[in-house]
């Protein structure tokens, strides 16, 4: 979902943006924006993983831009997303 943001998660808990920045950052040491990221790029790893398409994946999983979704996925997994799929695919390499 794109539209899944800080404020919307703050809402659905009752906090104020700032509130749950705080307690994100004190237990997680990342920002709010940083987890949701994250979520979505474990998410589009398991995707990856079940075969489907890499610009599919990355739209299922909330990045509109498929350039930013690779920048994204290489920052976290250190490949690319087409080459994390060859790992998938070939695990003795």
């Amino acid at each position: 979902d794109t539209s899944l943001k800080v404020e919307t998660v703050a809402r659905e808990m009752a906090m104020s943006n700032s509130t749950l920045n705080r307690k994100v950052k004190s237990l997680l040491g990342i920002t709010t924006n940083e987890l949701i990221k994250r979520y979505r790029l474990q998410k589009a790893a398991e995707l990856i993983q079940k075969g489907e398409s890499i610009a599919t994946v990355a739209f299922k999983v909330g990045f509109e831009s498929h350039s930013y979704f690779s920048q994204s996925f290489r920052e976290v997994y250190q490949v690319t997303p087409t080459e994390y799929r060859e790992q998938a695919d070939n695990p003795q390499k």
